[in-house]
């Protein structure tokens, strides 16, 4: 079995021969991204190389940044806001989503991973949109005072977003998922509520979701924080597999519970607790037992690595130790005999 079909498999759950591994760095992955670019004036990267203090994202926010830092733990804060004054919203120079630029190594990269999922993009609305104001206070603000405004915020991004994925539909077939990745919540809870997100995100996300769909590309969501109730939200306009990174915090009863089976999971090790201060024992454990609750055994769940390992203040010894858990637990023959 391929690792595309293997991938394919899993999320719709038709019964792939193991739990996908989507682990780059330590070269375990059923999984490679298309090549798809980013057009920032000055990225954080090139920033960082010539140690500025300072640099620019493709929306027109200005970034502050600790040039000594690594940008797996400081991506620095927005110092200067795109779009500060509503009144520039007709006039900002949004990107453009045609740019051929974008599009230049597409080609090249698929041609490398021709057994491959390929995903493309990453796409955020919630984010992108606070970034664009300036911070989170200002688009929450926004939320009461300014309401059409922030409709109108909310649909140039989606739009940008949709025309991206729509140029996509160029390579059908050969690109099978784009990424949203949106952090929804706090410890405890979500930064809106359920009405909020119902009222001003959800049709952005299912206009999103649904130009994917038409060109044969399954969506995956990366949220952060306790999101539960969100997840039926998401379901109900069609996301296909949603990326969890802290199974303890969420629950991972109560998510089982709730939505095992319903959509497909690509969890890590929970990387608040058990994947920096849990034992080999204990990772072990931890991925068993999202591969029974939270997986099914016809599919649905994927063995996702947190890449950026040192950003978590952890060697590569323990991120293979979450390597080698996903590989012993994700023989779905085994599974059937647990």
């Amino acid at each position: 079995m391929t690792s595309y079909e293997r991938v394919r498999r899993a999320i719709e759950f038709a019964c792939p021969d193991r739990v996908p591994l989507f682990f780059d760095r330590l070269g375990h992955s059923d999984i490679a991204g298309s090549g798809y670019r980013t057009l920032a004036p000055i990225s954080q990267q090139e920033a960082r190389e010539k140690h500025l203090t300072e640099w620019v994202d493709e929306w027109g926010a200005i970034w502050n940044l600790n040039p000594g830092a690594s940008h797996f733990v400081d991506i620095g804060y927005i110092a200067r806001a795109s779009l500060a004054d509503y009144s520039l919203l007709g006039k900002y120079p949004f990107p453009d989503p045609d740019d051929p630029r974008r599009y230049e190594n597409i080609e090249s990269t698929l041609q490398r991973h021709t057994d491959k999922y390929i995903q493309s993009c990453w796409f955020t609305l919630f984010e992108q949109a606070w970034q664009i104001r300036g911070g989170m206070g200002n688009l929450f603000i926004d939320m009461y005072d300014n309401p059409h405004q922030l409709t109108e915020l909310l649909t140039i991004i989606s739009q940008f977003a949709v025309r991206v994925i729509t140029n996509l539909h160029d390579f059908a077939g050969r690109i099978h998922g784009i990424w949203i990745g949106d952090d929804w919540g706090t410890q405890s809870s979500t930064f809106v509520s359920i009405g909020q997100f119902r009222r001003f995100f959800k049709p952005h996300y299912k206009k999103i979701i649904d130009a994917a769909h038409r060109g044969g590309m399954h969506v995956w969501l990366h949220s952060d924080g306790k999101i539960n109730d969100f997840i039926e939200e998401f379901i109900d306009i069609g996301l296909d597999v949603i990326n969890l990174e802290q199974p303890l915090l969420v629950g991972i009863d109560d998510i089982s519970a709730r939505y095992q089976g319903r959509i497909a999971f690509c969890p890590i090790i929970d990387i608040q607790k058990t994947l920096i201060t849990g034992s080999q024992a204990e990772i072990e454990a931890q991925a068993k037992e999202l591969i029974q609750k939270w997986g099914t055994p016809q599919g649905g769940i994927i063995g996702y690595g947190y890449e950026p390992y040192e950003a978590l203040g952890i060697d590569e010894e323990r991120a293979r130790f979450a390597l080698n858990a996903w590989r012993k637990y994700g023989s779905y023959d085994a599974s059937a005999a647990r």
